[in-house]
């Protein structure tokens, strides 16, 4: 074993002084709490390691749990009122890098949070079922209620989670689009806050279920 007296970083480098150092020809193992990976998959996926003059030749990193392609379209960006609540129809454009699977009982989550004041719409004012959504592969739709349900989470009405219950997984590098209705703020943002979309392996949303986890940009909410 080695021991690690300091260790800093300096945007993607990190630096760590050894004391005694190490030993030529034995194999080392470390671990660095903390890292922040980045928003987007790195063009050049590569890291090296230098120690005492010597370094390593490019080796690959680890692939981000994170939608290669993705993009949030609003059909209105109005703000709400009182004497008008016009439902916002807001289309998720996601390409996974995990695939979710399906099932009556084990199906995964598609989770979609949006930033605080927005509302899913519910159908009815009974129960937590979204309005009138959809989820499409190319030509192909997943049929709602059957192969994937909505819900508007109780208590956390910006939030909206899909379920796998039929036999339709989701697949990873397919594209995806996704279509669902919430009420915008009633206050105006002139920047808009990011939604984060999230998928897990199983129905409780888990830590450790966690598969793909993205930040999406949103948009401002006018007068």
């Amino acid at each position: 074993a080695a021991r690690v007296q300091s260790c800093a970083s300096n945007g993607p480098v990190v630096r760590m002084y050894i004391e005694l150092g190490l030993r030529a020809g034995k194999a080392y193992v470390f671990r660095i709490h903390a890292v922040s990976n980045p928003e987007v998959p790195a063009y050049d996926n590569s890291w090296t390691i230098e120690y005492s003059g010597e370094s390593s030749p490019p080796f690959e990193g680890f692939t981000l749990w994170t939608f290669s392609e993705y993009e949030l379209i609003p059909r209105t960006t109005a703000q709400i009122s009182d004497s008008m609540q016009i439902p916002n129809p807001v289309t998720l454009r996601f390409r996974p890098n995990k695939e979710v699977h399906a099932g009556p009982e084990i199906g995964g989550l598609l989770t979609l949070t949006a930033p605080t004041g927005f509302e899913g719409m519910t159908r009815g004012t009974v129960g937590g079922s979204c309005a009138d959504y959809l989820l499409t592969v190319g030509e192909e739709l997943f049929e709602p209620d059957e192969e994937v349900k909505c819900q508007v989470e109780e208590g956390r009405k910006n939030v909206v989670t899909f379920s796998f219950i039929g036999s339709r997984k989701l697949e990873a590098g397919k594209l995806y689009v996704l279509v669902v209705q919430y009420f915008n703020p009633r206050s105006v943002f002139s920047v808009g806050s990011p939604w984060v979309a999230a998928t897990f392996s199983d129905p409780s949303g888990s830590l450790e279920s966690a598969l793909d986890a993205t930040e999406v940009p949103g948009f401002p909410i006018n007068p």
